[in-house]
């Protein structure tokens, strides 16, 4: 007697718990907040940019055009490499490749993000 309601207390245990799975629930707690950050596919901030050093200060650097030049700023942000390791500004010299990444500022004028400065000019 006493194993047959043992047996119809644990059945009546079971049902109840079951009644989750029936509310998609499937025993597990559901959050109340998402910690999941929602990917939105917007325009791109930074775009490449590549060419040959006219000249530059502190404060920009200007590329070489076959029209017209190209002057890019330059902010305390604006990392610098040389030949793929951290470089500074100074190494560079008029006439050495140049290439990196831009983006427009609050005033839309063009910014360099990062400034890979080359020893030789890659081959086409």
């Amino acid at each position: 007697m006493k194993a047959v309601l043992g047996l119809v207390a644990a059945m009546c245990a079971l049902c109840l718990h079951a009644s989750d799975v029936e509310k998609g629930n499937f025993g597990a707690e559901i959050p109340t907040t998402s910690k999941v950050k929602a990917t939105t596919k917007g325009k791109r901030n930074s775009y490449p940019f590549s060419g040959e050093i006219g000249s530059h200060d502190g404060k920009s650097l200007t590329l070489k055009g076959k029209k017209k030049s190209r002057v890019l700023l330059l902010t305390p942000e604006t990392r610098v490499l040389k030949d793929g390791s951290n470089g500074k500004l100074k190494d560079a010299v008029a006439g050495e490749y140049v290439s990196g990444s831009a983006r427009k500022n609050a005033e839309g004028k063009e910014e360099a993000v990062t400034v890979n400065l080359k020893s030789t000019k890659p081959a086409k």
